[in-house]
């Protein structure tokens, strides 16, 4: 049974671990050898006599450590064995608590929605009769929410007081919509001409969408 330093390895990345101890002590031996050689050309050049042995032995003694940590500190501490990644994907708590207050924080704030289903810069709406017979017969063209007389009523009152004003009330009548001399249909007409509207009729080909 091995025992030992070996127990604090990770047995899955062991030859991971060795490797990086074999280049730990390359380094070290290089950083030596390379202190060694530094000094001895330094000590060439401007006293032209070789450095004392306890000297050369002391700087290359330096330099193997300093080389060794500086080697160890990259390969030992950057995430270990396998890569530790770069930590772009969150933590197992990202999304939550006060991350997610911070983002809300960030992002920009939604468009308050219009009150009216027509963009303020028309001036005519049109409205689309259905055949129904629950009293919903009329649609905003674009909306597929059906709608009561009265609420067609309330929508063009809305649409006048914005600006620019209500001018044209649109009544689309498809082939499978009530006719467009329909009690229906002239209701809507009516309600046209009392709000002040302009009404017209459209009749395009096709069914309903």
């Amino acid at each position: 049974m091995i025992e030992g330093p070996l127990l604090f390895l990770p047995s899955g990345n062991l030859g991971d671990w060795l490797m990086r101890g074999l280049a730990v002590v390359g380094a070290a031996a290089l950083g030596g050898f390379g202190a060694g050689l530094i000094l001895q050309l330094s000590a060439r050049l401007t006293t032209t006599r070789p450095a004392p042995r306890p000297v050369l032995r002391l700087v290359r003694i330096l330099g193997a450590i300093a080389c060794g940590l500086l080697v160890a500190t990259l390969l030992f501490h950057a995430g270990g064995p396998g890569g530790g990644g770069s930590g772009t994907g969150g933590g197992k708590d990202s999304a939550k608590g006060e991350y997610v207050a911070n983002l809300a924080k960030d992002a920009a704030p939604p468009k308050e929605r219009a009150k009216s289903d027509m963009p303020a810069n028309q001036s005519e709406l049109r409205i689309v009769v259905l055949a129904r017979t629950d009293g919903r017969n009329y649609r905003v063209e674009g909306d597929p929410h059906a709608r009561t007389l009265d609420e067609v009523e309330a929508l063009v009152k809305e649409r006048r007081a914005q600006q620019p004003p209500l001018r044209n009330l649109v009544i689309v009548v498809y082939q499978d919509s009530p006719s467009h001399d329909h009690p229906i249909v002239e209701k809507l007409k009516e309600l046209a001409k009392s709000s002040g509207l302009t009404p017209e009729i459209s009749l395009p080909e096709g069914q309903v969408p």
